[in-house]
């Protein structure tokens, strides 16, 4: 698109008038239109003999018929005036076409380029299949579309909306910053803030406006910002050092208290504006997918969250990898879930630690697995169970007993009384086996159908013909005792 329109001109370019013409006609017929200008509008001075005697008259040209011309009189400060057949009829350059050019120039001089270096552009331009060349330096636009801009060492492109833009690097080193959007916000308060201030360097909203279902067989996807870094499908083999999807990050130049510093905020709020209606099914404040479709191409290692040790020489007191907050607000709070089974989808500490959900209701820990101080285990009923790797008990907790089992056959009973006073011990693989050990000292012995499994010496005990002991080897009744 043209800024300025001119008019037009051609070399050599002149005829005679066919016909006279009085001060008054406003066409003129010359003798070959075809040896003037052919594009309108174009001035034509028309004389006598020479431009000087007297006869002379500039005239704009503002349509052609064959060879009948329409004109606009009296141009540049000349006359109307009476003309003759066989006068001359030339397309000169006059004062009026060069000052045409001088204003072009002057406007371009005074709009556009300004003395900052900077340049403005009235209307849309269009640049179809030319490039646009940036050795060094900035290039900043509203917005670049189809665009491409070949960049030497130092340049920089810069656009609050780029689209459908390629970028081509050129030399041998590689300095060149690319920026598809780079925003610089700088808030300088000259006084006390009265109220609360929100300054976004890059703030995008995408709002969805239609009552149209957007959740159909056709799905609507609304992303307030999209950003990725790629590598050309299956055109460059070269290596990189790294990709970076999206970066969030706070840096703390100043000497003043930033009181919260978040990297990265992603918040979802159910918010009632104009209705109380409107659910969301699922929310994820942060999301972690990962895809792979190559056959041959691997993924060595995928972290969904990877949390680095902090860097530099600098003062921190407190340090937490993981930190969750108190979960109440919901009608379920699980600080962490984990929805898998089996070790792959457990807990893993350093290496040698793993926890992880090894059936209903039952987790698995390492079979020399340590835990220091106190340690409280409940279920809703108070109880305590541990079991072994065969899923065998081998404590449980009632309400007054604690069963202890070396296999499920054979568990040892540790009664109370429900007041204290006295513990049970006993033996399911015996009949009414009991050794009731009282404040008081009084020792009940047990009273059995048979000598135990196993005599020792000391093993003293009841049956029905008397008191029995084994000691020395032997065992020794004390009937009627």
């Amino acid at each position: 698109m043209a800024l300025f329109s001119f008019l037009e001109k051609r070399n050599n370019a002149g005829t005679t008038l066919a016909a006279d013409v009085v001060a008054g006609d406003l066409t003129v017929t010359v003798a070959a239109a075809g040896a003037l200008p052919l594009v309108i509008p174009f001035l034509l001075t028309v004389y006598r003999t020479l431009p000087t005697d007297g006869t002379m008259e500039i005239m704009r040209v503002t349509n052609i018929a064959g060879n009948v011309l329409t004109v606009t009189r009296a141009q540049e400060g000349t006359a109307a005036v009476a003309h003759l057949a066989a006068d001359v009829a030339w397309n000169y350059q006059t004062v009026g076409a060069i000052e045409e050019l001088q204003d072009a120039i002057n406007t371009v001089a005074a709009d556009y380029v300004r003395r900052d270096g900077t340049f403005d552009l009235i209307g849309d331009w269009t640049i179809a299949t030319k490039n646009v060349t940036l050795t060094a330096g900035r290039l900043t636009a509203a917005e670049l579309v189809g665009t491409k801009a070949a960049f030497g060492a130092g340049g920089i492109i810069s656009a609050a909306t780029i689209v459908d833009i390629a970028e081509t690097i050129t030399g041998t080193e590689y300095p060149t910053r690319i920026e598809a959007l780079s925003n610089v916000l700088t808030v300088s308060p000259s006084g006390a803030l009265t109220d609360d201030i929100y300054a976004g360097g890059n703030w995008s909203r995408c709002e969805w406006a239609s009552d149209e279902d957007g959740a159909g067989a056709n799905k609507a996807y609304m992303r307030g910002g999209q950003y990725k870094a790629v590598t050309k499908d299956g055109t460059v083999s070269g290596d990189l050092h790294s990709a970076l999807g999206f970066r969030g990050g706070v840096v703390h130049y100043g000497t003043g208290t930033i009181i919260e510093a978040i990297g990265v905020l992603g918040a979802v709020a159910n918010n009632a504006d104009d209705s109380e209606l409107g659910d969301i099914t699922t929310v994820y404040s942060i999301r972690a997918d990962c895809s792979t479709g190559k056959s041959t191409g691997t993924i060595a290692t995928r972290h969904g969250f990877y949390v680095t040790d902090t860097s530099g020489s600098g003062k921190l007191t407190n340090q937490y990898g993981l930190f969750v907050e108190d979960l109440a607000a919901g009608t379920n709070n699980c600080a962490i879930w984990l929805a898998g089974s089996g070790i792959d989808n457990g807990l893993h500490m350093g290496g040698d630690v793993e926890f992880y959900r090894s059936g209903a209701n039952e987790a698995t820990l390492p079979d020399d697995f340590q835990i220091g101080g106190e340690v409280n285990i409940g279920d809703t009923a108070d109880k305590l169970r541990l079991r072994d790797s065969g899923a065998t008990a081998i404590m449980d907790s009632e309400v007054n007993d604690l069963i202890l089992r070396t296999s499920a056959a054979e568990p040892i009973i540790l009664q109370t009384d429900g007041g204290n006073t006295r513990l049970t011990v006993t033996a399911a693989g015996n009949v009414e086996v009991a050794n009731d050990l009282r404040v008081d000292g009084v020792v009940t012995l047990p009273y059995l159908a048979g000598a135990p499994a196993g005599l020792a010496n000391g093993m003293v005990w009841m049956e029905t013909d008397g008191l029995h002991l084994y000691y020395n080897g032997a065992e020794k009744v004390v009937a009627g005792a």
